[in-house]
């Protein structure tokens, strides 16, 4: 039996940057934008926040680009991958990014949703 093998990141946050739809050589449509995460700490401190990229490919691609703009709050569902390019140094250089195969644009809540506490 192979071994357990999963790949799959699921984020909730705003657009942090303007969704940029071009087209490769090949035809294919494909829109990278900025996701930018709150994410929650220890009462009585400081929101840390994160920005991850996203990349988006054909049909999905085109609603990006022409559907979302920089403040959204979507939720993402893909896969993590780290692409490896060379810089305009000849440097190799690695990004992690989140290619989605879900987008969805989420309700904007009025105020901060708070946890149940215990009684």
């Amino acid at each position: 039996m192979a071994p357990l093998s999963l790949n799959r990141v699921f984020l909730a946050g705003c657009i942090a940057s303007h969704p940029e739809l071009r087209f490769v050589p090949s035809g294919k449509a494909v829109t990278e934008f900025m996701l930018e995460i709150e994410q929650d700490e220890a009462p009585g401190h400081a929101l840390t926040t994160q920005v991850f990229p996203v990349i988006a490919w054909e049909d999905l691609a085109v609603w990006c680009g022409n559907s979302l703009c920089v403040g959204d709050r979507v939720w993402v569902e893909g896969k993590l991958t780290i692409r490896m390019f060379k810089d305009t140094t000849e440097h190799v250089r690695k990004e992690c990014e989140i290619v989605a195969v879900t987008v969805q644009k989420i309700d904007h809540r009025t105020g901060p949703l708070k946890r149940a506490e215990k009684s």
